[in-house]
């Protein structure tokens, strides 16, 4: 890990996941706004533009680090403590000012914190945050789908967010969904 823009790359392989784990809700975009529901718009925007300039460039630095040490790919997700939630739009284009041409910006793409089983509301939320990164510049995105009755893989959910990626020339790779269910 490479967090909050330090250059200290000790132990860097192939591929880095960089976490950005500064305050709960500078770098969860639309997810995080999706759960806050109605907040004073003056305070949002008073506040959340500097936080967000800072928490784009420490994504830089980091993924700098991570690009100049010959990382081969690179997992960008915001909110650690939370396990790791979609990053903003500018973080991810951060990320890819950062990493270059080389491909390997993989984005988290979970909207919520807690299990892996997302409503409706929550599919069409992560399936418009494959569009963002995709715009950002991301080459690919993580995510994990399961059903709630059974704990297994949604086949059908998967299907639609891996058309969705290949629709926009993303790459996909399942996260540790995979390791919450009961026959892998």
């Amino acid at each position: 890990n490479i967090a909050q823009g330090g250059d200290d790359i000790r132990g860097v392989t192939d591929a880095v996941a960089v976490h950005i784990g500064v305050q709960r809700d500078l770098c969860e975009g639309d997810a995080g706004s999706l759960r806050r529901g109605q907040r004073d718009q003056q305070q949002r925007h008073t506040h959340r533009q500097p936080l967000q300039a800072a928490l784009a460039a420490a994504v830089e630095r980091a993924v700098g680090a991570a690009y100049r040490a010959g990382a081969a790919t690179i997992e960008l997700c915001a909110a650690m403590h939370l396990d790791g939630l979609t990053p903003s739009q500018d973080c991810i284009a951060a990320a890819r000012r950062a990493f270059g041409s080389r491909p390997g910006l993989m984005v988290m793409i979970r909207p919520r914190a807690g299990d892996f089983c997302y409503s409706p509301a929550e599919l069409a939320l992560m399936l418009a945050q494959i569009e963002a990164a995709a715009a950002a510049g991301a080459d690919g995105v993580v995510f994990g789908v399961l059903q709630a009755a059974d704990q297994r893989i949604d086949m059908a959910a998967s299907q639609s967010l891996v058309a969705a990626a290949g629709g926009r020339g993303l790459k996909t790779t399942m996260h540790r969904a995979f390791d919450a269910t009961p026959d892998p």
